[in-house]
């Protein structure tokens, strides 16, 4: 059943890492959200179109979420809300709700650093679901006792057999009916509940019902909410036997001819298969997201060496062109290698939500200028023709630069795969007052209608083209809507079928504000140490990494002693302090978070730099780093160039 998700943001945005946190659950939940400023924007988007379950996310930093609730439940009145709130809200925010429930009790809270709030959201949008679908059952179920004659004998045995029908649907349905008096006490109890419960209709009668359940308080809230005239579902466990049990229960009121509430009718179903299910499917998602983050960590370790040999092949340089073509078929795959890990990281990453954005204002044409430089080459050796066009190279987003410049670099790389040799691929930009949108279109081989709504699922692949040049491990399209989800955007994918080209849009918010004055630098006053001879240390257990990175060094002309045991180096650092050391983090007996700490306690004449080099690249390993006294965080399989600028930056003996 489709439905519908709004959100109701602050009228002056998401402030800080909440924003990117609220984008990743609501990737997760499912259909694409409808962000607002203000409630009247927002139900005026809710009433636009078929009536659909509705759910409605509150998002932190709105002033008084429970009030606004209550003015939206006022429009929508069969629409569910969830809270989203910092730590320590919570707790004053539900002993508000508990005295005025908004919206009939139809809310939840959830906090903004929850790793579930996804699964939260979407657990309320599968309720709305619910909720709908038991509302025609509802109805149907309720027994409008109308005042009548019964002289006619027909009507009298069409009544009789009705009451008859209704008693044989509740003794044989699986499902637990309960009906509840104003007190929340048991009146009826059928079958289904004798199982779910263990009692009897006699045992049960008359008893307390919220009392039966393991969470007493959520049931007697959901139950007061339906006295009070709302429906309401949630999920309760019930414990029987010494074991727990799941249930779905839906509870809503029971009318009189006044329309008067005289009680309340609960329907549970148990749920425990599923959960159980669920749990699983949940573990071995996690164990799969483990993998993937290990397998990309020791795949780098190594391509370290790998790469570092291949610098040092062709800084030696050949005079046969054949070696000198096997060095660069070397550097070339070693890069494709490096991307493809890069890829299967990342994708780790966003999906156990270890990805933070670092946002700031971008104009998108100069983010689109790095995709295409990253994308060049394939674009080229393919002989395809790029053809690119801003409709207003002015338009500016809040983002992360690597991040977008991640997602269109891998759209235009999908497009050169899969577009046979001279094709044509166009890369539009253009915007409105509220989004700013990227078109990436091309000649290629299409798709067909399976495979468009499949193909930003996790290593989902179209048809391999004859030359196998669309390679890859179905990552990248999965990775491109993760990343555009986290910036508030949305992703499509377009096809008139197969040989007929494809189109992604690209769908994010545009920022209004204009870009902010460049504040003037601090000229750099100290003189050019290009070509600098320094003392160099590299500590590193893989023997191969740490000699191959050895020989690099050397080959650019510094003084290197490379040590395979980190107790080793601790000890030639102490009698002779290098100008910097190039640490690997792994490392038995010492790591190398303790080993820099170690380092910067012994008394040296000078403060050496040190460099750590790992696989593993989050913002927390780099924040670990600096914290043992690292000054900076190189990620393998090392980049060369990039050590190169780090070392020009050390000045030989610097001064402690």
């Amino acid at each position: 059943m489709p439905a519908r998700l709004l959100t109701l943001d602050p009228p002056g945005g998401i402030d800080g890492a909440d924003g990117p946190a609220l984008e990743a659950a609501l990737a997760a939940a499912g259909p694409p959200p409808s962000r607002h400023a203000n409630t009247a924007e927002l139900l005026r988007a809710a009433t636009d179109g078929p009536a659909v379950p509705t759910l409605v996310v509150i998002a932190p930093g709105v002033d008084d979420p429970l009030l606004q609730a209550r003015r939206i439940a006022r429009d929508l009145p069969e629409a569910r809300f969830v809270c989203v709130v910092h730590p320590g809200e919570e707790s004053a925010l539900r002993r508000r709700g508990a005295y005025a429930a908004p919206a009939g009790g139809r809310w939840s809270l959830a906090r903004i650093d929850d790793p579930a709030l996804g699964g939260h959201i979407r657990g309320e949008l599968d309720i709305a679901r619910q909720q709908r679908r038991l509302h025609t059952t509802l109805d149907r179920m309720r027994l409008q006792v109308r005042p009548a004659p019964l002289a006619d004998p027909g009507e009298y045995r069409r009544l009789v057999a009705s009451d008859r029908y209704l008693a044989s649907v509740l003794r044989h349905a699986h499902d637990a009916i309960v009906s509840l008096d104003p007190e929340g006490r048991v009146v009826s109890w059928n079958t289904g509940a004798e199982l779910r419960f263990g009692l009897s209709a006699e045992q049960a009668r008359r008893r307390p019902f919220a009392t039966l359940f393991r969470d007493a308080d959520a049931a007697g809230d959901a139950i007061a909410s339906a006295l009070a005239g709302s429906h309401r579902m949630i999920g309760l466990e019930v414990e029987r036997g010494g074991q727990v049990r799941h249930v779905d229960a839906n509870f809503g009121e029971l009318r009189d001819d006044a329309a008067t509430v005289v009680g309340v009718v609960a329907i549970l179903r148990d749920i425990t298969e599923r959960h159980r299910a669920e749990e699983e499917l949940r573990a071995s998602s996690r164990q799969k997201d483990e993998f993937l983050a290990m397998l990309a960590h020791e795949l780098r370790n190594p391509l370290a060496p790998i790469r570092a040999a291949t610098q040092v092949l062709g800084m030696i340089g050949h005079s046969d062109p054949r070696a000198a073509g096997a060095v660069a078929v070397l550097e070339r795959q070693t890069a494709h290698m490096a991307g493809l890990i890069d890829d299967l990281l990342d994708v780790a990453r966003v999906t156990r939500g270890a990805v933070a954005l670092e946002l700031e204002s971008l104009a998108l044409a100069d983010v689109l200028r790095d995709a295409v430089e990253q994308a060049r080459a394939l674009i080229d050796s393919r002989g395809h023709r790029l053809h690119a066009d801003a409709a207003d190279p002015g338009l500016r987003v809040r983002g992360d630069r690597k991040r977008l410049t991640q997602v269109f670099a891998n759209l235009l790389v999908n497009a050169a795969k899969y577009t046979p040799r001279g094709g044509d691929i166009h890369l539009r930009l253009s915007g409105d007052a509220r989004n700013v949108r990227v078109c990436v279109a091309d000649t290629g081989i299409g798709m067909d209608a399976d495979l468009q709504a499949r193909v930003f699922d996790l290593f989902v692949q179209g048809a391999r083209t004859p030359d196998r040049s669309a390679g890859g491990l179905g990552v990248g399209l999965a990775l491109v809507r993760s990343l555009v989800a986290m910036h508030g955007g949305h992703v499509s994918a377009h096809s008139e079928g197969p040989g007929r080209g494809s189109r992604f849009d690209v769908l994010l918010p545009r920022l209004q504000e204009a870009p902010a004055e460049n504040a003037p630098g601090v000229p750099d006053t100290r003189p050019a140490r290009a070509g600098q001879r320094l003392r160099l240390m590299v500590v590193d257990d893989n023997e191969d990494a740490a000699r191959t990175l050895g020989v690099l060094l050397q080959a650019l002309g510094h003084r290197v002693d490379v040590e395979i045991d980190p107790r080793a180096a601790l000890a030639r650092a102490s009698r002779e302090m290098p100008d910097a050391l190039i640490l690997d983090i792994g490392m038995p007996h010492l790591d190398g978070y303790e080993l820099a700490r170690r380092i910067r306690g012994l008394h040296a004449p000078h403060r050496p730099v040190l460099i750590a080099l790992t696989g593993y690249g989050h913002q927390a390993d780099r924040d670990r780093a600096a914290q043992a006294g690292f000054d900076h965080h190189l990620v393998k399989p090392l980049d060369p160039p990039q050590l190169v600028r780090v070392l020009d930056g050390v000045q030989p003996g610097e001064p402690a």
